[in-house]
């Protein structure tokens, strides 16, 4: 009751119509809404793309594989259109705004990496010849002929994933002395998607791991996303130029993820004579627009300045 009469003692005699300024921090709530089910529906197209069978799968089970897989440069691709429709229409200034999601965007990068890593969702790099994982899921040098025979003796795991035991990508890499092996051979036990060879004792329904190690390419991302994150919060009040911040954030990524492709297990795309994974495509691209979105800013700027 107390409750009531205050309220209706707040209530005006008759309604008044008032201008309300609004800010782009006050539109935050939509933006994220738009980033992130535009960035989910991006994310999964492209990785229907990318996946061999990736269409065919979703059309067989379209809710039981909505999130079985999703691409980063899709979700940032059709994320990144949808805020920028929302902003012109909302007239916020694009290279501003930019500015202000880049070192976020590639801190949530990390983030997401991290979940691949310790998930084991086979986002992970070839094979290390120079190690071989035991039955308990410990890791261990291998001894002249350990790889072939333990490719042999999964050859119906390799032959699923890469067609035939040739085309099995491996490099041999020993960790020096003062790096732990983790760093370059893991085996990714217990992953989410079961995948490999049964762990020796393992009960339960995640008893999968890899019989032969991997680079744990997440973990390199992760890294490489921290220190990219690092550089761009270092100079972020240094760009004098609106969106050169986020140009500059554009480059990187498409620096970082085109040499972490070259040790990543990914399907081939051909193109122009070309053959190379589809991140490695865009990759490239995002280096190109990185620099013309830099041209078209510092151009922005210097009109507005004269």
């Amino acid at each position: 009751m107390v409750e009531i009469q205050r309220e209706e003692k707040q209530q005006l005699p008759k309604p008044e119509e008032k201008w309300v300024d609004i800010y782009p921090h006050h539109r935050l709530g939509d933006i994220v809404m738009l980033a992130a089910l535009f960035g989910i529906l991006g994310a999964k197209i492209f990785s229907n793309f990318e996946e061999e069978n990736g269409w065919n799968d979703f059309l067989k089970d379209p809710f039981g594989n909505f999130f079985n897989g999703l691409t980063i440069y899709g979700g940032l691709l059709l994320g990144a259109a949808a805020v920028i429709w929302y902003a012109y229409r909302k007239k916020i200034n694009i290279w501003h705004l930019g500015d202000a999601v880049a070192p976020a965007l590639i801190l949530a990068y990390a983030v997401g990496r991290m979940g691949c890593q310790t998930a084991g969702d086979g986002d992970w790099g070839i094979l290390n010849s120079a190690y071989i994982t035991e039955a308990d899921g410990g890791v261990a040098l291998a001894e002249p002929g350990d790889f072939q025979h333990t490719l042999d003796s999964n050859a119906t795991y390799y032959i699923h994933e890469f067609h035939s035991l040739e085309n099995v990508p491996h490099v041999y890499f020993k960790a020096p002395s003062f790096l732990p092996t983790k760093l370059v051979a893991e085996t990714y036990a217990h992953n989410v998607n079961n995948e490999g060879a049964y762990i020796k004792g393992c009960q339960g329904d995640w008893c999968g791991q890899l019989p032969i190690p991997v680079f744990p390419t997440p973990l390199y991302e992760i890294c490489m996303s921290l220190i990219i994150f690092g550089f761009l919060w270092a100079i972020r009040k240094r760009m004098s130029i609106p969106g050169s911040l986020l140009a500059v954030y554009v480059i990187l990524v498409g620096v970082e993820r085109f040499f972490i492709e070259k040790i990543r297990v990914n399907n081939k795309l051909h193109f122009l004579g070309i053959e190379a994974t589809q991140a490695t495509f865009i990759s490239v691209g995002f280096v190109l627009f990185g620099i013309l979105l830099y041209l078209l800013a510092r151009r922005s700027y210097m009109r507005a300045r004269n």
